[in-house]
């Protein structure tokens, strides 16, 4: 047994012991009583919910029928109310012992229940009075007869009647049911009582919608009543209404008995879409002027709890937040969390007292003393008041000290220190003599030689290399500029097409009976890299999750189905929900071919929060680099059951959707940055309303497309032009979340935005939540996968949002547009930034000197043959043995013995045919990849004598390309004649 193992197990039995010990005692207590809490919260709570789970079965398989089994009942229950109540099933079991409290009341004739009711609820004495007097009057649960005899006899009412007693019966029951079940309980025909069923849970909804619920007691009934009928009231037409009183409900009644309102009590009582309860919240907000409750993922530090760490002297230092609220502003949560960190407390005196003074929440200011107890440790010290800042820094400069620290990392941790000193001076010429005297043992040491900081070129070497790398970058991609375009758009086109395909096989999957997985397949065009297309076949299943589960059963391990059939919610009972899976593609001759370029996305899991760490180990980049705007179409629940899935049966889940928002914003971006050279900000502030988006005429019945957005550093819109293509791809975005049914509702902008921009409408959201540059970002990484991009010194290029930018401004300047005409249409101030966005790239530079290499008189094709000489050549060889033999790329017109051994690529003796242009390409390619071969392995003879055949190749198709234009001529003279 693992060391691991053992740890497990003995957590589980300490725990199953306190549970039994607490129990027995009966008293009330917290998950934070428990004395194993510092093994953390999401271990404890895998090893704490099972028990958990047994005492909520208990409690609910339970009916106290005498005081007695009423008094166990009640212990249990209120022992472990803490865990109860942030389940699903806290209301039910509150409910059950209010009814329970009542009932037990009315046997012992005590109104003792009046009081424990008013302990766990807001409601009136009437109120309790009125439920007790239901109680009292309550008849026993009776079971409908099997029903003899053909239903199909009765009149309609009477079958109306007859199945209105059977869902009354369940309603008295108070057990979620399915329509299925009533049929196989009854033997009658399921389509008959979904008929009358229908217009019964129909009339249920209005009733659910109209009632007024004002109390607890009237919640719990309308709740229990909700979720009797959940399955049913999904179908009915006002399903959304229910949902969002049930959702409205739920805010009240934790508002009502004063508890926090947060997402997650909210969706633990409702379990709903979390987009209609974030629009329930809303209303709730804007209604009671109330804002919502946000857990921290993080243990909050209070501010009191920071300064009780602290000297006593810096409790009150003048002129910041601590002497008066009104001087400056408070630390962040950030910032006191990171300085309650900090082990030695000079050092966390020290980062206190300049946090306070500077009146900045910088993260490099964060990382600077961050990195502090890192740097003491380095060289052996107990604290900062032994630091020798002039020391340290100059070997930490030169990379003596910590020299795994990089160039970059270096220039930020000093340029941060001396900003931070030109701050504390700052601030201590505002102080007293005695201020400045008390507070002094806690500022930073300053350098002495200010000659060698002054000479120090660190952080301008940093600077302009950074530069020249970003300008290497924008060289790569500018050679790519639009052929860029033409590689989103043809991705794009195959999402889209893939899209449709799986939406048609739902369809027909639905007429199918749904007995096994359906299998579809479609065949596209795919250019490949020679600039041929080849057709492929790709095939996929479609499943619901019953037919996934019986294929995954009989391999899964035990107990994997066990928990997820107690969730209710979980998709493996979901009828409706379908999933596609990838089964290959292959060629015209059925032979398998890698057809799908995101396969290898998907199998490596970069479309989800969490992708695999082979993503950085095969391509150097983060994984953050490949999330697109959102993670997963699915739950949390459901994404992980398609990781068993996909690891016990190598199932290829195709996330359709994930792939269409990335496909459609990284085209949209790709179109409208390239054209305007927008930035990341400009481009998610598009709005479709005709003051931001819209037309113009010009001169000579021209028009110009624009949309406005607020620039940096601007405080007004300003235009940014757009073309036809480019209003294509917003509207394509527009049209596909509307058949999502999506809506544009005014949302609050993206942090990274600003505050200058308004709540709007805005065209780039997501489930009501706004885009960001690292959505852009990560979309482009999804497209633009496969395509090899790399400097010259073998770095890999990441196309982003800013690097498109450049790219525009450099092929901006390669058409001659004029520096101040640039900087207008990029919204730059300072024409010598735009001079820096459009500078020429190393390669431009190279392309332009070459000019003059280049001879103006060419000698050297002389050699190409043109038709004539050709066609007499044909003639000469009529009647010679062996002449006029078919050959590669023509016809032979040599006779006998071959001079050229065959080689017949170059030889003089080889009339070329344009009807042949295919072998020769074929022949040509081969000899490429020959070429590219024999570099890799050094062989200069071989290289070169492939880059002969090469040119060979090119000879014959030049010739190929005369005949073809003096035929062309002809034909053009001999129709005009």
């Amino acid at each position: 047994m693992s060391a691991d193992t053992q740890q497990v197990i003995r957590l589980r039995h300490t725990l199953f012991c306190e549970l039994t010990q607490r129990e027995e005692r009966g008293n009330w207590f917290r998950v934070e009583d428990l004395p194993v809490t510092r093994v953390g919260r999401p271990a404890l709570k895998r090893a704490l919910m099972p028990y958990i789970d047994n005492v909520m079965a208990q409690l609910l398989g339970t009916t106290p029928v005498s005081n007695q089994m009423f008094l166990a009942w009640e212990r249990q229950y209120l022992t472990f109310d803490f865990f109860i109540r942030c389940s699903r099933y806290g209301l039910e079991i509150k409910y059950r012992y209010i009814i329970y409290c009542i009932e037990d009341g009315l046997r012992n004739n005590s109104e003792n229940y009046i009081l424990k009711i008013r302990q766990q609820c807001c409601a009136a004495d009437k109120d309790i009075s009125r439920l007790a007097e239901s109680i009292k009057l309550k008849e026993p649960v009776v079971e409908p007869g099997v029903f003899s005899g053909s239903i199909l006899r009765l009149q309609s009412d009477e079958r109306k009647n007859v199945i209105y007693k059977f869902y009354d019966f369940y309603k008295t029951l108070a057990e979620p049911f399915k329509t299925s079940e009533i049929s196989e309980r009854f033997g009658i025909d399921l389509h008959i009582i979904s008929k009358y069923g229908c217009s019964y849970v129909s009339e249920l909804a209005v009733l659910l919608i109209d009632e007024d619920v004002s109390d607890d007691l009237a919640y719990f009934e309308w709740n229990r009543t909700a979720t009797t009928f959940k399955h049913s009231l999904q179908n009915t037409a006002r399903a959304k209404e229910v949902g969002e009183k049930k959702a409205a409900l739920a805010i009240e009644y934790l508002s009502r008995n004063k508890r926090e309102v947060t997402y997650s009590e909210i969706t633990t009582l409702v379990c709903l879409d979390h987009r209609l309860v974030k629009r329930a919240v809303d209303q709730w907000e804007k209604r009671t002027d109330t804002k919502l409750v946000k857990k921290d993922a993080w243990k909050t530090i209070s501010l009191d709890e920071l300064i009780a760490t602290l000297d006593p002297a810096l409790r009150t230092i003048p002129l910041t937040f601590l002497d008066s609220p009104a001087t400056g502003k408070p630390m962040t949560d950030a910032q006191i969390r990171m300085i309650y960190e900090i082990k030695q407390p000079g050092l966390r005196n020290t980062a206190f007292f300049i946090m306070a003074t500077c009146y900045t929440n910088r993260s490099n200011d964060i990382t600077f003393f961050y990195y502090m107890p890192r740097f003491l440790n380095a060289i052996g010290l107990d604290d900062i008041n032994q630091f020798d800042c002039e020391t340290f820094f100059k070997a930490y400069h030169q990379g003596d000290l910590i020299p795994e620290d990089n160039i970059g990392q270096r220039a930020r941790i000093i340029q941060t220190y001396f900003r931070l000193l030109v701050k504390q001076g700052d601030y201590f010429s505002k102080l007293n003599t005695d201020q400045r005297e008390k507070f002094a043992p806690f500022a930073l040491s300053r350098v002495s030689d200010d000659l060698f900081w002054k000479k120090s070129t660190l952080h301008r070497e940093v600077s302009q290399d950074q530069k020249n790398k970003r300008k290497s970058k924008t060289a790569v991609l500018h050679q790519k500029f639009y052929f860029l375009r033409d590689f989103v758009e043809r991705r794009k086109l195959q999402i889209n097409r893939l899209h449709q395909e799986i939406q048609k096989a739902f369809k027909r999957f639905e007429k199918s009976g749904k007995k096994t997985p359906l299998i579809f397949e479609y065949t596209e065009s795919v250019v490949m890299e020679n600039r041929g297309e080849q057709a492929y076949t790709h095939r996929f299943k479609v499943w619901d999750a019953r037919l996934l589960r019986q294929a995954h059963e009989h391999v899964a391990e035990a107990r994997t189905y066990r928990y997820r059939d107690i969730n209710s919610h979980h998709t493996i009972h979901d009828t409706d929900a379908k999933f596609t899976t990838y089964e290959g593609s292959y060629d015209k001759h059925l032979q398998p071919v890698e057809g799908l370029w995101f396969t290898e996305l998907i199998t490596l899991a970069a479309l989800t929060g969490s992708p695999s760490d082979k993503i950085t180990a095969r391509y150097g980049i983060s994984k953050a680099t490949f999330q697109g705007p959102i993670t997963t179409p699915h739950g949390y629940t459901t994404s992980r059951w398609q990781h068993l899935l996909s690891k016990d049966l190598g199932l290829i889940f195709i996330p359709v959707e994930i792939l269409m928002v990335d496909a459609l914003l990284a085209h949209s971006v790709v179109q409208i940055m390239s054209k305007t050279g927008a930035r990341a900000h400009e481009f998610l502030q598009i709005r479709l309303t005709p003051e931001h988006l819209y037309r113009i005429n010009l001169a000579e019945n021209k028009e110009c497309i624009l949309f406005n957005a607020v620039p940096k550093g601007r405080l007004k819109e300003e235009p940014f032009y757009i073309d036809n293509k480019c209003m294509e791809s917003l509207y394509e975005w527009w049209s596909y979340q509307r058949s999502r049914s999506q809506t544009f509702p005014v949302i609050k902008a993206a942090a990274c935005l600003g505050p200058k921009l308004k709540s709007a409408s805005y065209l780039w959201q997501n489930d009501e939540k706004h885009f960001t540059q690292k959505d852009i970002n990560g979309a482009l990484s999804v497209m633009l996968h496969g395509l090899s991009l790399k400097t010259p010194a073998g770095q890999p290029v990441k196309v982003t949002s800013h690097l498109l930018r450049h790219s525009f401004a450099t092929e901006m300047r390669t058409l001659n547009t004029p520096l101040d005409v640039l900087a207008l249409l990029m919204k730059q101030k300072d024409v010598k930034v735009t001079e820096y966005y459009a500078r020429h790239t190393p390669s431009q530079l190279v392309e332009l000197q070459q000019q003059i290499f280049t001879q103006r008189h060419d000698f050297s094709k002389h050699h190409i043959r043109t038709k004539v000489d050709i066609a007499q050549q044909l003639t000469e060889a009529v009647g010679k043995v062996g002449a006029l033999i078919p050959v590669t790329g023509g016809c032979c017109t040599i006779a006998n013995a071959c001079p050229a051994k065959f080689a017949c690529i170059g030889c003089a003796g080889n009339a070329p045919d344009p009807a042949r242009r295919g072998d020769v390409l074929v022949y040509r390619d081969a000899w490429v990849k020959m070429a590219e071969l024999a570099g890799q392995q050094n062989l200069p003879a071989e290289k070169r004598k492939a880059h002969e055949i090469i040119g060979s190749c090119d000879d014959m198709l030049e010739e190929m390309d005369l005949i073809e234009q003096v035929d062309i001529i002809k034909r053009n003279l001999q129709s005009s004649s």
